[in-house]
């Protein structure tokens, strides 16, 4: 149904919303109900979009959560994986309680904890180390992180000094399960001694 070439969409509307709708469209030019038409629909797609961004969201979190070794190993490398940091964290308050205890299991708690590596070090250190090797012109270099938080960059950048200053020649993703990141930058004269550091975040 149409008045002057505008389409009217008053059937389900109460008496007096009609009027008032009425009074609207007669008033209003079909370019600009046209307009209001795409307007509404570019919402709608908007809205749309985010919806399906945030399920994908909620989907990739939920991936995160799986076993990075499947369900048979749930605890290889656990204190690297899953909420690490609340391990990490639980551990260390735990040998804090432990340590004015004069129970005997609480110093072989201790003990044994303290053979493994805090995984929950200052966020300016999660650069572990870094080995490389140069081959016919080719840098080849990986770089071992410490587990990253949730909210951290998973990208990790390689800079290499020219005159006496660092430049940025590289960046790659780190790569999970491990925490590792790895390089390939070509044309380095394996001759040349050349100072490098690799980076992460605005500390690290």
């Amino acid at each position: 149904m149409s008045q002057n070439g505008v389409p009217c969409f008053m059937s389900a509307l109460a008496p007096d919303s009609r009027e008032r709708s009425a009074e609207i469209m007669v008033h209003a030019s079909p370019t600009r109900f046209r307009s209001r038409i795409v307007l509404g629909a570019v919402i709608l797609l908007l809205t749309v979009a985010t919806s399906t961004a945030n399920r994908g969201l909620c989907a990739c979190t939920m991936a995160q959560e799986v076993p990075p070794f499947g369900k048979r190993f749930p605890n290889l490398d656990s204190r690297a994986t899953g909420k690490w940091w609340e391990k990490a964290r639980a551990l260390a308050a735990r040998d804090q309680k432990d340590a004015t205890s004069d129970d005997p299991k609480a110093r072989g708690r201790i003990a044994q904890n303290r053979r493994f590596v805090t995984m929950d070090v200052p966020r300016d250190e999660v650069v572990a180390f870094a080995l490389y090797t140069r081959d016919a012109g080719l840098l080849k270099l990986t770089a071992q992180l410490y587990p990253l938080l949730p909210d951290e960059d998973r990208e990790v950048h390689l800079e290499l000094e020219k005159d006496g200053a660092f430049e940025r020649v590289a960046t790659t993703k780190v790569v999970m399960p491990g925490w590792s990141a790895h390089f390939r930058v070509p044309d380095q004269d394996p001759r040349v001694p050349v100072r490098y550091r690799v980076r992460h975040g605005a500390s690290a």
